[in-house]
This record gives structure tokens, sequence and C-alpha cells, in this order.
């Protein structure tokens, strides 16, 4: 490693800790507390939110990067202001005491199980193992599933804990089915 190159990492280290400093130094404020982020680009927008609130906002930079922060402003909770800055761009937010978080984690989960067991089901009808209507029509529940985990998160900017255990219902009763033909 070149001289140039370990002075740039160490700019670099100073510079993200000063940076993870400056929005340290106010505690995390899970409190309704008065915001104020202007409409940006979402990266933006959640970077002004952290800095105004002191909770740090964990989240994939390409995955926001073509999204837009709606503006915020009010005496809000740091979850309430987040969900607001991301209803409507398909991210969801995530919440954990002061841990906060956006992504796609529970649409990603959901849709795939949903998918898994989509596939389990084509396979118990070609070997004859489930008659055609009830794999149809569980096939056509879990494609529901999907469809609705991507409106729910778009809509509300997150996915309640209601509708996983309804989704969780879904492919409980999908699973024991396909076990009870094994």
């Amino acid at each position: 490693m070149t001289s140039k190159q370990i002075v740039f990492l160490l700019t670099l280290g100073l510079f993200t800790a000063s940076s993870a400093t400056s929005v340290a130094q106010t505690a995390c404020q899970t409190t309704p507390t008065s915001v104020r982020v202007a409409a940006a680009p979402l990266a933006q927008a959640l970077t002004d939110l952290s800095r105004q609130t002191g909770c740090l906002v964990q989240y994939d930079p390409q995955l926001v990067q073509s999204y837009r922060g709606r503006a915020v402003e009010g005496r809000l909770t740091t979850a309430d202001a987040l969900v607001q800055l991301v209803k409507g761009t398909g991210l969801e937010v995530h919440t954990d005491k002061d841990k906060f978080s956006v992504n796609q984690a529970d649409q990603h989960a959901i849709g795939d199980k949903a998918a898994t067991l989509q596939a389990q089901l084509g396979q118990a009808m070609q070997t004859k193992k489930l008659p055609q209507n009830k794999t149809t029509a569980l096939h056509i529940e879990l494609g529901a599933v999907r469809t609705s985990v991507v409106e729910f998160a778009k809509k509300q900017g997150f996915v309640s804990a209601a509708e996983k255990a309804s989704y969780q219902r879904t492919f409980t009763k999908v699973e024991q089915l396909l076990a009870s033909v094994k």
C-alpha cells in the first residue's frame, strides 16, 4: 500500500468517525420531537432525519438511490417520521427500540416463502399427490400473499404484525397439506 493510499484511508476513517460522532452527539430521540425534513433524494432525507433525531437509520445506499423522500414536518417519533419519509416507495421501515432500518426484508422473506410453497404445490400436483382444484386454489392464495405484501409495504411503509400473522396462517395451512401427502 502506498503512503498516499494510507493517508486517504486514514482521512476517510477520520471523516467517517467524525460523521458518526456528529449524529451520535444527540441521544436518539424515540419520543415525539420536532422534525423538519425537506423532500429530497431518500438517502439525503434519511441523513437529515438522523441528524435531527440523533437516531442512526441503517439502509443500503444502492437500494434507496432511486427513491425520493417525502417532506415530513411536525412533532413526531423517529419511527413515525421514518414511515412518512418512505411511504409510497415500496420500502419498509423496521424499528427495534432505538434501532431503525429501511429495507425490503419482509417483502423478500414472505415472497420467497410463498414462491417456495407454490413450487412445492406444483410438484405435488404433477405427481398426483394433490388434486388440481385444491392445488390451484392454494397456488392462487399464495400468489395473493406475494402481491399484497408488496402493496402493503408501498401503501404503509411497513408490513404489520397482523399482516405477517395472516400470511403465516396461509403458509401453515399449505405446509400441513403438503406434509399430509408425503
